[in-house]
């Protein structure tokens, strides 16, 4: 599937107008509410049939009115690309197309950055990768990268060279045959441990450092959500990381045969430097709700920003690179 840019998106009260100026063909045609957000109509409309087809008008009307108060907390030093892949070769999880197109507008929204979606792996050659700042990884899973040592080395180079990744959600259980993916994301998914016989269940969350800058949507207070909980095996070493955020155990019983981490520590987000490069990952995006919620979609966005460089820390603010 081609790349879709943000040119290539609806959103808000501009989802009935465009639809109706191509006959109906645009993703988005079903009517919009009157009072949705206004925003700068796209200057060219979608290819027919590269639209997601699962993403409801509705659902895109919450993530607009959800972004209403979601700012950048900095302005770029330069126009900022996202690289958004969303190829998989594993189990696709539900909500991919619905959070591709929350990230495309957000980054619109914003102005902290301009998306390219896409689930082309060719993008990750050397003489189109270096035109992005950062590449997100959309809970992608499977061997993505099999058989493209090359493009797998390009990757490594972008990110080592001073550039930023973003994972979301079950990224952590893409590429396993390379180590060095799993080296750069900071751990691979091992297994989900249950409550109750179930992996979906509301799940406390605590901020580790409540105080830290990344943190700032959460107003320094823990909360919860439906939410998978990954266990994480090697390369995985908190030591590693910079966690954000954990799972809070004493807010929550776990069926003890599922448990496989042996630290007992289950973490939901975290950062870390990987040599000149800034990895940000974030295990909350398996409900598509979470992509209406504000204070998650301010966090997202200011991990992005991180990611890319214009949201900057110092050295006691990132987590060590780690081997």
């Amino acid at each position: 599937m081609s790349p879709l840019s943000r040119r290539q998106f609806l959103t808000g009260s501009i989802v009935a107008a465009t639809a109706a100026s191509l006959g109906g063909r645009a993703w988005g045609a079903a009517a919009a509410k009157k009072d949705a957000p206004k925003v700068d109509p796209p200057k060219a409309a979608a290819p027919k049939g590269e639209l997601p087809k699962d993403v409801k008008a509705e659902e895109v009307q919450k993530i607009a009115t959800a972004l209403e108060s979601v700012k950048a907390r900095i302005k770029p030093a330069q126009p900022r690309k996202v690289l958004v892949l969303s190829l998989t070769k594993g189990f696709r999880h539900g909500h991919i197309p619905l959070s591709a197109t929350a990230f495309e507008m957000m980054g619109r929204k914003t102005g902290a950055f301009e998306a390219t979606l896409t689930d082309d792996i060719s993008y990750f050659a050397p003489n189109k990768l270096k035109g992005f700042d950062a590449v997100l990884f959309n809970s992608n899973t499977g061997e993505i990268f099999e058989g493209r040592d090359d493009l797998m080395a390009a990757l490594l180079d972008f990110v080592k060279g001073g550039k930023g990744v973003v994972g979301v959600h079950a990224v952590a259980d893409c590429s396993k045959k390379f180590k060095e993916f799993g080296n750069m994301m900071g751990g691979c998914f091992n297994s989900h441990p249950k409550q109750d016989g179930k992996i979906l269940f509301k799940m406390a969350v605590k901020l580790d450092e409540p105080r830290h800058p990344l943190l700032e949507a959460f107003k320094g207070q823990d909360f919860e959500i439906t939410e998978e909980i990954f266990q994480f095996r090697e390369p995985y070493a908190r030591a590693n990381l910079r966690v954000l955020m954990s799972v809070d155990g004493t807010k929550m019983t776990l069926d003890p045969g599922a448990t496989k981490q042996n630290d007992g520590n289950y973490p939901v987000s975290w950062i870390r430097a990987c040599e000149k490069g800034r990895v940000f990952y974030c295990a909350l995006a398996h409900e598509r709700s979470t992509f209406w919620n504000p204070a998650i979609l301010q966090y997202y966005l200011d991990g992005i920003q991180f990611a890319i460089g214009d949201l900057k820390l110092d050295a006691a603010g990132v987590a060590p690179t780690g081997k």
